[in-house]
């Protein structure tokens, strides 16, 4: 009787593909699955025409007009129907008005406001990590200051994931913008995190690059600022043997040189993986995001993956935010950029 059942318990490792060896072993085949998002959530205005010395409360209008709170209720229904365990947001904006008493007239905190409309949609998402990017003030009448924030965040889904190391920084390349007798400093940054997703390591980072050809002024002279900013960030992760994921707005597309400096640095990306293919354009609605026709032309958002030592990489993409049904009550579109968004699947 005990051979037989010894003979039985052999059969069934033998069935299962297994043995008491390989079960003990600390290099035996594993899966990492990870849904992340892209999303632009979108400062509401071209703060450019601020640039070109266009009345503050005038792109003040525009923002109001843009109404961050309706779109987004609209992106928290994105996330709710797809609930990824990593978001990276860009243009998180915190803008204000303030009147010569220091009252603020407008106080708009798009994280606040986004963070409340998951939770309406019955989502816990917290913040991972943020870095503040571009920061200014101008006048707007007299006594009157209008103030803009941008910045960078990753939001992870509490249900599935839990994060460390969290870090948010500036790139050494950054724009400056002549603006009357000054200059603006347009920094730019990444937000990372080391994210443990149903028991498995990622590092996940989000960033947001500078406009395609913008220079920059550096000690080795005038560069690309986003081809800089590519190399920095791939400098960074050089080193590191968790597998990466990298999403932002990136404005490029992958054929163009700051994205290529990714893919030479062993990045993938998690829509070319995807082989039902489409166009999966994510940029750009028009300013005002009230255009009937979709405008998206442009692939610039990205996912982006390296894992290490994998065996095989799977992703399942989408875009979210670019058609009809996605629209606002009002008519508006949830951002001027859609939001990629990938089931990605590392074997090893």
């Amino acid at each position: 009787m005990k051979k037989i059942v010894i003979g039985l318990f052999a059969m069934l490792l033998l069935i299962s593909g297994t043995s008491s060896t390989s079960l003990a072993s600390p290099n035996r085949p594993r899966t990492v699955r990870v849904k992340a998002v892209s999303q632009n959530v979108y400062i509401g205005a071209n703060i450019f025409r601020l640039v070109a010395g266009e009345d503050p409360n005038a792109v003040l209008a525009t923002v109001q007009q843009t109404n961050f709170a309706e779109r987004a209720t609209q992106i928290a229904k994105q996330i709710r129907r797809t609930k990824p365990d990593l978001i990276g947001l860009q243009e998180v904006a915190d803008i204000a008005l303030t009147d010569p008493q220091g009252n603020r007239l407008v106080d708009l905190d798009y994280l606040a406001i986004l963070l409340q409309a998951l939770d309406d949609q019955g989502l816990s998402y917290e913040v991972g990590a943020t870095v503040n990017n571009f920061d200014g003030s101008l006048p707007a009448g007299p006594g009157f200051t209008a103030s803009i924030t941008d910045r960078d965040v990753i939001l992870y889904r509490t249900k599935t994931t839990t994060i460390s190391n969290p870090i948010g920084t500036n790139y050494t390349a950054s724009a400056k913008i002549p603006f009357g007798e000054t200059s603006l400093n347009f920094l730019r940054g990444y937000t990372s995190v080391d994210a443990t997703v149903r028991g498995r390591e990622v590092r996940f980072i989000n960033t947001h690059f500078e406009t395609q050809n913008t220079p920059c002024l550096t000690s080795a002279g005038p560069v690309i600022c986003q081809e800089a900013q590519a190399e920095e960030l791939a400098q960074t992760l050089e080193n590191e043997t968790l597998p990466v994921i990298v999403v932002g707005d990136l404005n490029s597309e992958v054929d163009e040189p700051t994205f290529q400096i990714l893919a030479e640095a062993g990045f993938e990306n998690a829509w070319d993986l995807d082989n039902r293919g489409g166009p999966g354009f994510t940029c750009c609605q028009v300013e005002t995001v009230d255009n009937d026709a979709s405008q998206l032309d442009q692939r610039i958002d990205h996912i982006a993956i390296r894992a290490p030592g994998a065996r095989r990489i799977w992703s399942r993409s989408r875009v979210l935010g670019d058609s009809q049904r996605d629209r606002t009550p009002s008519g508006l579109w949830p951002a001027d950029h859609a939001a990629p968004y990938a089931r990605l699947v590392v074997r090893y």
